[in-house]
């Protein structure tokens, strides 16, 4: 247990766990998300359907963290593509 005023940071998943290749008699799936919400956000890693070695990644945050996320990200974005 963590005590006030601390953060606690939880690692969980692997990109190596071939969702996309898992048949559990349905048929492999066409998209699959890991999905906690909490106070602190959380990130989850996973392979990318179609393999090639991709990593899919999903992050969730509080609204006005996501926003900043957004704008920094896109921001990145733009710079490598002005390359």
């Amino acid at each position: 247990m963590s005590k006030p005023g601390k953060s606690v940071n939880v690692i969980a998943g692997s990109p190596n766990l071939a969702v996309y290749e898992t048949d559990f008699g349905w048929g492999k799936p066409k998209k699959s998300d890991a999905v906690h919400l909490d106070s602190s956000g959380s990130i989850s890693l996973s392979d990318c359907r179609g393999g090639g070695g991709g990593i899919k990644v999903g992050l969730t945050l509080e609204r006005s963290r996501m926003i900043n996320f957004i704008n920094i990200f896109q921001e990145q974005l733009d710079n490598i593509s002005s390359m």
